[in-house]
């Protein structure tokens, strides 16, 4: 089957991802964007600071103040980055603290995670990342700990997205932003990190943000963007650092050779087992990423990459640039254990295991032990 175009005309986010997860294909190209409302300008626009956003029209104004997650919230990660656990309560005392806190010091927690063995535990324990302004839904809240589906982030068999354990404190309701993203332009963040700032100038920075970052435009200067924040007040990010789409617009940059040299950004990073940001990628979390910034959107997994893309398959002697290469649990094993971009030349780029970095490699030294178990070709432009 080809893989479906969906837009928010026809499917809301949280829609979108259910009709996935109830399809034996997920669309392979949409445009994951949270699409948003722009604010009209008028005279206190000209200001240099954010406005507060309670009582701004076109944030939360009379839709009420953002407030605690409850069980069926949709809801807002609130931080730069979330991690999702398996299940909740497993911090390590002395090191996981930076990444559960608020806001979050994702540079201090990384580098914390200093030895192999530190980073090989999250194996297993964690599951995703959400990053600031991502879409969730609530499913369950025990203590301080939030189970919540990352609407963006497709998982076959999970209306709601692939899901994990969040400290709820790392969440936020909040209507104005909703509905800002709801329709009008969104800022994608191109850098591989920037800051949010209190002015335009970006003199007084707030918090750092991850490449791939999606919020709601409220104003557009030469040299900012003034974006909507949930659960705060809105702030700067540079012009130059974000580039600014319309509703269902897909970014321009579509060929193999974009999607390769984003990319090439990330040679060196080091490998974070269920990273979504520019702090780590796991290896599908790297295809995910790259992929959905130059507008084709797949499903958070490996396996479902290959399986339940609804991307057409590809014989091996037949891959070019761009195409996605999976390799298997073992020699003929039906599970899926990894994913690479091929990118010609018999070379492919991935972000290969702990202890290791996103890098570039020959896709026979990579395959020894004949693990190649199959391709599919993303929909590029030529």
């Amino acid at each position: 089957m080809s893989p479906r175009i969906t837009t928010r005309a026809s499917l809301s986010r949280r829609g979108a991802v259910a009709a996935l997860a109830a399809s034996s294909t997920l669309p392979a190209v949409r445009q994951v964007h949270d699409a948003l409302e722009r604010l009209s300008a008028s005279a206190a626009d000209a200001a240099d600071g954010p406005r507060r956003q309670h009582g701004t029209p076109g944030s939360q104004g009379d839709a009420g103040p953002a407030r605690a997650v409850r069980e069926g919230d949709q809801a807002f990660v609130k931080v730069a980055v979330a991690n999702a656990w398996l299940e909740p309560g497993q911090l390590r005392t002395g090191l996981d603290e930076p990444s559960a806190s608020v806001p979050v010091d994702m540079e201090a927690w990384t580098s914390a995670l200093s030895t192999f063995s530190s980073r090989k535990w999250l194996l297993g324990r964690t599951q995703t990342q959400g990053l600031l302004g991502a879409p969730v839904t609530v499913q369950t809240v025990s203590g301080s700990w939030a189970k919540v589906g990352f609407n963006d982030q497709a998982a076959p068999g999970q209306a709601d997205g692939i899901s994990g354990w969040v400290p709820a404190r790392q969440l936020v309701t909040d209507p104005g932003f909703d509905r800002n993203a709801g329709q009008g332009d969104t800022a994608v963040v191109t850098a591989t990190k920037t800051h949010l700032a209190e002015d335009r100038d970006g003199t007084r920075p707030r918090t750092p943000v991850s490449f791939e970052t999606r919020l709601p435009v409220l104003k557009k200067t030469d040299a900012a963007v003034m974006v909507a924040v949930p659960g705060a007040d809105p702030a700067w990010l540079p012009a130059d650092a974000v580039r600014v789409l319309g509703p269902d617009e897909l970014p321009s940059d579509r060929t193999a050779a974009d999607v390769i040299a984003t990319g090439q950004r990330f040679l060196g990073l080091k490998y974070l087992w269920a990273g979504m940001s520019s702090y780590g990628f796991d290896c599908s979390g790297f295809t995910y990423s790259i992929y959905r910034h130059h507008g084709i959107l797949l499903p958070r997994d490996s396996g479902p990459q290959l399986h339940s893309s609804g991307l057409p398959k590809v014989d091996r002697a037949d891959l070019q640039s761009g195409d996605l290469v999976f390799f298997s649990l073992g020699r003929g094993a039906a599970r899926i254990r990894h994913v690479a971009v091929y990118i010609g030349d018999g070379k492919i780029m991935h972000s290969p295991a702990t202890g290791k970095t996103i890098e570039i490699t020959s896709l026979a030294g990579y395959d020894v032990n004949d693990e190649y178990a199959g391709a599919v070709r993303p929909p590029l432009s030529a």
